[in-house]
Parts: C-alpha cells; sequence; structure tokens
C-alpha cells in the first residue's frame, strides 16, 4: 500500500501534518487544488477546468493508497490541506524504474521551506520503491521550483517551447527535470 509514516513539522510555531490523504479527505482536497489553481499560473489548469465531483477525488485517493507505483501526500494544519505532492509510477515493466512528480503548494506558504519537507518524504518514498529516475515539468519562470528540484539533485534535460498559454494569451515555456539515483 502507498502511505507515508505521518509525521508533525513545526514551521513558523505551527503544527504541520504531513500525511497519506484518505476518500475521507476528499473535500479537502477539492478546496486546496482549486485553490491551488487560482493562485498560480504555475499550474497547468484554471480552477473552472476542475471538473471532479467530491466522489471521485475520494475514489482516486483510494486507488492511490491501493497503488504499489503511486503515492499522494499532502500537509495538513488541522484539517486544511496546504500543499501536496505525489509520484506517478509506471506499470510497464521496462519502465518500472521511472516516476513523475508533481507538487503544490498554498502560496501563503511559499517560502517557508514546505516543499523541502514534501521532496524529502517523496524521494524517501521513491527510494524504497526503487524508482531511480524521477521526472517533472516546471514552467520556466518558476525560479524557486527549479531551485527547489536542483537542491535536490534535479536537472534540466530539454526545454518545451510554448507550453502554457496564460489567460492574458501569453506563451511560456517549460523545462523537463530529472533526477537519477544512484
Amino acid at each position: 500500500m502507498a502511505r507515508i509514516k505521518e509525521e508533525i513539522i513545526n514551521i513558523d510555531g505551527q503544527d504541520i501534518l504531513i500525511t497519506t490523504p484518505t476518500k475521507e479527505d476528499a473535500k479537502e482536497v477539492l478546496e486546496f487544488r482549486k485553490c491551488a489553481y487560482e493562485e498560480s499560473d504555475f499550474l497547468l489548469r484554471y480552477p473552472d477546468e476542475l471538473n471532479i465531483t467530491e466522489e471521485q477525488q475520494g475514489n482516486f485517493l483510494d486507488k492511490m493508497i491501493e497503488s504499489q507505483l503511486n503515492v499522494f501526500i499532502c500537509l495538513k494544519v488541522g484539517n486544511k490541506i496546504i500543499a501536496n505532492s505525489n509520484v506517478n509510477g509506471n506499470d510497464k515493466r521496462k519502465c518500472r524504474h521511472i516516476g513523475s512528480i508533481g507538487i503544490s503548494i498554498r502560496k501563503d506558504y511559499w517560502g517557508k521551506g514546505l516543499g523541502t519537507k514534501l521532496f524529502e518524504k517523496i524521494l524517501e518514498w521513491a527510494d524504497e520503491m526503487n524508482i531511480s529516475r524521477l521526472t517533472l515539468e516546471v514552467d520556466a519562470t518558476n525560479e524557486r521550483g527549479i531551485a527547489l528540484y536542483k537542491k535536490f539533485g534535479f536537472e534540466i534535460e530539454g526545454t518545451h517551447k510554448m507550453t502554457t498559454r496564460l489567460s492574458d494569451g501569453t506563451f511560456r515555456d517549460s523545462y523537463s527535470m530529472a533526477r537519477i539515483a544512484e
């Protein structure tokens, strides 16, 4: 089962729970996702594109827990989710060593070390699962994100031109990044 060991960390005097969300957290996960899409142009959706019900979100969370190839974790203050991260593994034998990673943090919590805590947990899980190649795609203007990924050994492997189109009509490039575990 894809669960992480729960842990409480303290940042700026706030106790924050690192946990694996369950079906019972579906409403809070949806609220977090909608908020994250509203707050950041670095994510690939607008809030109105989140077309999923609470039941569907709950079923997704159950599947993540049952999976041996995927993991989904979140950071919570009380019942409020303030960040999440996931790894999606690959079920093909030739590619089982590869996982793709995603991360999202509420804007109020940017710059407080939550990305570092999430990555420590996610990479610990990936290493335990023998996922030796982790990949991600990041907006080329997301300097904080790129710095975080490089801190954990990710390297830029390529540039994708015009991958996102913002509401003002401008385009942004993105980078493919990967971490190869030794």
